[in-house]
């Protein structure tokens, strides 16, 4: 036996075993062993940690005897080092109560949480405080409910501090510039905000979670998006047709006296083709929902969300004797809209029919239904005969139905 030098020394009365219970929000409650000077933060881990959805990180009670003694504040443990005081005693009970009103911190931070507040509200700057942001970060986004209407504001910094948060509220922070924020309008049948500003990087079901809609009116597989730039492309390709569309107009060379006298009457006729179609201002419509859901494009600045109703109209434009809105019956087909309105006229393509579809696309007849809501568009028949320019001149049709959706009523002089 080598006992020699050997002390050894206990104190009774700063360890003792101790059985505590831990209940409340937490993910196991129950009652767990251990001695009194483990810290109130060792038992909650036996019980597995608090229940991060109910459970509160800011009010925890040490219950002794029936009596609250003390509450604790993982908070302030975390950020300032202050730890609970009490030595725990046999037979007490840690509770940890129902969690207070929080919001969510995402995006160029350190601290990515759902932190907790006591009060209703607190500044943007208690926020920046708690999430930690980035030296990067430069702007934030928060979104949530104001009197019961989806909210969503984009701030700098510096705007940010003063602005309110609330309970249920998520704010991302990103490094964005100033340009790179997005103004969003919505127009239609809808409850929420007609106009919005966005972070770039905002993808189209993002904005749509705070549009509330009633879906017993709204047509929710018919929702378009309206691009400025797509808008501007189309123009610039109906340009581009018009364009081909004249130079060979004036580049044919009659065959004869007749020919020449035919051939300057036509040019006539084209020439206010060409002056009526440059009027026509395609609208940049992007087809984004249908049967099989909805396209979660991203967002850019101007885009325009149509949010349209329900409707049992079908309407019929273009070569028909008395263009009109019919009402839907299912399972007709588009020629019996077009009787309804009042026949193909003596200038229409009895093959050349688009279904103009209530979400924006444009479909031949015989290769869609017509639903309710849809648009039947009846394309003109063409008549040229000293011109070989029905190629070019159905491509402007075409195009026209296509991006503006407007009668062609082209040929009626």
């Amino acid at each position: 036996e080598y006992t020699d030098g050997v002390q050894v020394y206990t104190n009774m009365g700063t360890a003792q075993p101790v059985s505590i219970f831990v209940t409340g929000n937490v993910v196991a409650p129950g009652r767990y062993s251990g001695v009194s000077t483990f810290t109130v933060f060792h038992y909650i881990d036996l019980a597995q940690g608090i229940d991060h959805e109910r459970g509160s990180y800011r009010n925890i009670e040490l219950i002794r005897d029936g009596e609250t003694i003390e509450t604790f504040d993982i908070y302030d443990f975390l950020n300032k080092g202050l730890r609970p005081t009490t030595q725990l005693k046999d037979g007490d009970t840690i509770f940890v109560k129902p969690q207070l009103k929080s919001a969510a911190a995402k995006g160029e931070i350190r601290n990515e949480y759902r932190f907790e507040f006591a009060n209703d509200v607190i500044l943007g700057e208690d926020m920046l405080t708690l999430a930690i942001p980035s030296p990067s970060t430069t702007h934030a986004s928060v979104s949530g409910t104001r009197d019961g209407v989806p909210f969503m504001d984009y701030l700098s910094l510096k705007d940010f501090k003063t602005a309110q948060i609330h309970d249920g509220d998520i704010v991302t922070f990103s490094n964005g510039e100033t340009g790179d924020q997005l103004t969003i309008t919505i127009t239609g049948k809808h409850d929420g905000p007609q106009e919005m500003v966005v972070p770039y990087g905002t993808k189209l079901s993002e904005v749509l979670d705070y549009i509330p809609v009633d879906k017993g009116i709204v047509n929710i597989d018919a929702i378009q998006l309206q691009r400025k730039s797509v808008a501007a492309q189309q123009k610039k390709s109906l340009e581009e047709s018009l364009s081909r569309l004249e130079r060979k107009a004036l580049s044919s060379a009659p065959i004869s006296q007749s020919a020449a006298s035919q051939k300057a009457q036509e040019i006539a006729f084209i020439s206010r083709f060409i002056d009526r179609a440059k009027q026509v201002e395609p609208e940049g419509r992007v087809v984004v929902s249908g049967k099989d859901g909805l396209e979660d494009v991203l967002l850019e600045d101007n885009d325009n969300i149509i949010i349209p109703i329900r409707t049992s109209i079908v309407m019929v434009n273009g070569e028909v004797y008395n263009p009109k809105a019919v009402v839907y019956k299912s399972g007709k087909n588009a020629k019996y809209y077009i009787n309804r309105a009042g026949g193909f006229s003596d200038f229409a393509d009895e093959k050349g029919i688009l279904i103009y579809k209530a979400n924006g696309e444009s479909i031949p007849y015989d290769e869609t239904k017509v639903e309710a809501g849809d648009e039947v568009i009846v394309l003109p028949k063409l008549k040229l005969n000293a011109l070989q320019v029905t190629k070019e001149v159905v491509d402007v049709i075409f195009k026209i139905a296509t991006t503006a959706a407007v009668p062609i009523a082209l040929f009626d002089d």
